[in-house]
């Protein structure tokens, strides 16, 4: 019974797959070591919390922490935010239906009208 409940809470699953992939591609082999970078840049958070993103349990990721992320593994910020509003809001940038959430086109080639203001919405909160 509790391997379903957590089941049910995984929110943002291909996001969080995404997150570790970013940090894991910019040589930060664990989460901790992230944390610790975070630290570097007065962003005091936990690993427990990092875990959580990767495992996508938090729903709504807090867009500061999202921003510092990006800046250190030296990706788009926009990119990561389009994933973000992709797989929330199930918005599909043109895909086939067998695309994944991981071949997201650049932001520049996706943002238009409803998508532009979700994503600048959510950098703003």
């Amino acid at each position: 019974m509790a391997h379903s409940s957590r089941k049910a809470r995984v929110q943002l699953k291909g996001f969080g797959i995404y997150l570790k992939q970013v940090r894991i591609g910019k040589g930060l082999k664990t989460q901790r070591d992230l944390v610790l970078k975070l630290a570097e840049r007065s962003m005091v958070i936990t690993q427990a919390l990092i875990a959580q993103y990767e495992m996508g349990y938090v729903a709504d990721p807090d867009p500061e922490i999202l921003r510092l992320i990006s800046e250190i593994c030296a990706v788009s910020h926009e990119e990561m935010i389009t994933r973000l509003v992709a797989e929330k809001y199930g918005i599909n940038f043109g895909q086939s239906k067998s695309a994944n959430l991981y071949s997201v086109p650049s932001a520049e080639m996706l943002l238009s009208g409803s998508a532009l203001q979700i994503t600048i919405s959510l950098i703003q909160k």
